[in-house]
């Protein structure tokens, strides 16, 4: 018996989903991060769907979203170029429009850049508001924010050995997208690192200088 798309698509989440309860749509967004999802329908806006065991149903911006891949592994292209919603999502540094490879090659970037070493920078800023906060209460805010502008000025490069798509690190819109994750990831690192090191440095401070 054959089947056309929408029946086998239905048959699948009514068949397939109660016995893998785990199988889910994945939606991938323009930033590079990704939701399983039960997809029920998409309309001119919006992308209605609901959680794994929700009834539920919620929404995503269709304009956040570069593509859908099903069950039966076909994938659904959502992006299009000349949507400009999706800067809503990352105002402080907005893109210029990419056709749909472009846009896939950036989105390689972002989730390469997501997994970029944060050791280094939770470490030194942790050390430098330990040592700041060490002086003075008054330093020991400003030596971590200062620490965290010059690391926002900084490039991010790949290392070629530890990311999952090398053969794109010449692309310019995949270093772009590897830079936007990879320094996002070591700001909130450092911010982190100067908490750590304020909660170290103030008792230490209050210790040596205040008599405690």
């Amino acid at each position: 018996m054959q089947f056309n798309k929408p029946v086998k698509y239905l048959l699948i989440h009514l068949f397939v989903l109660p016995l893998f309860g785990f199988a889910q749509d994945k939606v991938l967004f323009t930033t590079g991060k990704e939701k399983e999802v039960t997809v029920i329908k998409i309309d001119e806006y919006n992308i209605v769907y609901h959680k794994p065991n929700k009834k539920a149903e919620k929404k995503f911006r269709k304009e956040n979203v570069f593509s859908i891949t099903y069950l039966d592994g076909r994938e659904e292209i959502i992006y299009s170029p000349d949507t400009l919603g999706f800067l809503v999502t990352d105002v402080v540094e907005p893109e210029i429009d990419l056709s749909v490879e472009e846009m896939r090659r950036y989105i390689y970037g972002r989730q390469d850049g997501m997994k970029a070493k944060k050791t280094t920078a939770l470490l030194t800023s942790a050390g430098i508001s330990t040592v700041g906060s060490g002086l003075g209460a008054f330093f020991g805010p400003i030596a971590p924010a200062t620490y965290i502008i010059v690391l926002g000025t900084t490039k991010q490069k790949p290392d070629e050995t530890k990311i999952a798509h090398p053969e794109y690190i010449l692309d310019e819109n995949y270093l772009e997208g590897y830079k936007k994750s990879a320094r996002k990831r070591k700001i909130i690192a450092a911010a982190e690192g100067g908490l750590i090191g304020l909660a170290v440095g103030i008792p230490i401070y209050w210790a040596i200088f205040r008599g405690f």
